[in-house]
């Protein structure tokens, strides 16, 4: 066989593996089990704990909940003894767990605790349950979950707040059918949101979903939804429904649907599977769960949407995401998997500006119209930008072209035939502000 037809044929995978790869971040060697939920302390971009199913956290004893601070993973004070579900921030040094473990720090500390960086601590006689969603609104602290009354525990069902002294009732419980549960909160609108599987919130038939306003419940037009409600997410002024449902608000929306304020949107077709994880990155949203598909496009458990359509991240998950966090430059991505982009990642991994470079900054917003190239780059922009920065970096980040050009409105062609065959990285730069894509030459 022809030696060169045989680099030429196998060239595109490694294009393929390599950038995928690039894709994500990895954290240390991950965890042993299932992620559930990821949490960043806002005072320090470089701490992050991790809940989930799982007993070790990079080759090391961590009891369901661990820390990792960019570069190794710890346990987090003994840990808990069962599953955490929910992690949320309480000011800038401490967070706030929830699950179905009944002790903390190897103390009685049921279904929520609190770390203060030092130390575990309780929130009076605690939660009976499984909790499964956190959140604060009107500065108390909501616990949702499998929560139902017990003799001297729990004054309320499926939801409870903290009041300062004890968990009590809010407005009158949420139920349902056997394994009723809220299994996501938000704060939408000045109201609190809350979704998972019940069909009674208060005094009014809801259906998965509903809304609290402080003093009552009240159930969502056109009908609720018609099966769980499993993550929620607000964003660019918009509230973001994920879950097994088909229908939600009166309109058909498969597994993922918007809420502006007024009405109830699509997000194309939606997903195959349920969504159980929402989050963004950049200028786009990104779903996790069990699906296959995202809009008809093959999208392997994540996918994001650009305000149009769905696009896959290449190669995806081989397994369920369950938890999706964007903190600074990162979106975290958490779930049972142990390979992402076709590399080893134990079901925790991160997606961010300096991982892949095809899917990296572009404040200029450029696009190559062909891919790979033989003789000439062909650069399609969508403004003039003037004395603009050119760069060409080899596939080892040395720089093997530099000028200075002028980028007009439209296609604009670059001549590359004095590179050699192999994958590049292009930089234009104006005004401070940058653009970083790859191409292969033939």
């Amino acid at each position: 066989m022809n030696k060169k037809l045989l680099c030429v044929l196998s060239f595109p995978f490694l294009v393929s593996t390599q950038l995928k790869a690039q894709g994500y971040t990895a954290l240390g060697s991950g965890v042993n089990n299932k992620v559930l939920a990821v949490c960043g302390l806002p005072g320090n971009m470089n701490a992050v704990y991790v809940g989930g199913e799982f007993n070790y956290a990079g080759g090391n004893p961590a009891n369901y909940i661990a820390y990792w601070n960019n570069a190794t993973w710890t346990p987090v004070g003994g840990g808990v003894n069962y599953y955490v579900r929910s992690i949320i921030p309480d000011g800038s040094n401490s967070i706030i767990a929830g699950g179905g473990f009944n002790t903390a720090g190897g103390n009685v500390a049921w279904g929520v605790a609190k770390w203060n960086g030092t130390a575990w601590q309780t929130y009076g006689n605690g939660v009976r349950g499984d909790v499964y969603a956190l959140s604060f609104y009107n500065s108390e602290l909501y616990a949702g979950g499998m929560i139902d009354t017990f003799s001297g525990f729990n004054n309320g069902r499926g939801i409870v707040k903290w009041n300062g002294n004890d968990w009590v009732a809010v407005g009158g419980n949420i139920s349902g059918n056997s394994g009723f549960k809220v299994m996501c909160m938000a704060v939408y609108n000045g109201e609190l949101w809350a979704g998972g599987s019940f069909n009674q919130a208060g005094s009014v038939t809801a259906n998965n979903i509903a809304k609290w306003n402080g003093t009552q419940w009240t159930a969502i037009a056109g009908g609720g939804a018609n099966d769980e409600v499993r993550c929620m997410y607000v964003w660019n002024g918009d509230l973001y429904v994920g879950g097994s449902f088909g229908n939600i608000g009166g309109i058909t929306a498969n597994g993922i649907a918007r809420f502006n304020g007024t009405t109830w949107n699509q997000l194309g077709s939606g997903s195959n599977a349920p969504v159980n994880g929402i989050s963004h990155y950049g200028s786009e949203l990104f779903i996790t769960g069990e699906f296959t598909y995202a809009g008809g496009v093959p999208a392997d458990k994540i996918a994001r949407w650009n305000g149009t359509s769905w696009i896959n991240l290449s190669t995806g998950l081989n397994f369920n995401g369950h938890c999706l966090y964007n903190f600074g430059t990162w979106t975290y991505i958490g779930g049972l998997f142990t390979v992402a982009g076709s590399f080893p990642h134990n079901c925790i991994v991160k997606y961010g500006v300096a991982s892949g470079i095809n899917e990296s900054q572009n404040a200029l917003g450029i696009q190559l119209l062909s891919n790979p190239v033989k003789q000439s780059l062909e650069i399609r922009s969508e403004k003039n930008f003037r004395e603009a920065e050119l760069k060409i970096f080899n596939a080892e980040g040395k720089p093997v072209n530099s000028q200075y050009i002028n980028l007009a409105a439209g296609v604009n062609s670059f001549n590359v035939n004095s590179l050699r065959a192999g994958i590049y990285f292009l930089k234009i730069t104006s005004e401070n502000e940058s653009s970083t894509l790859w191409f292969v030459k033939l």
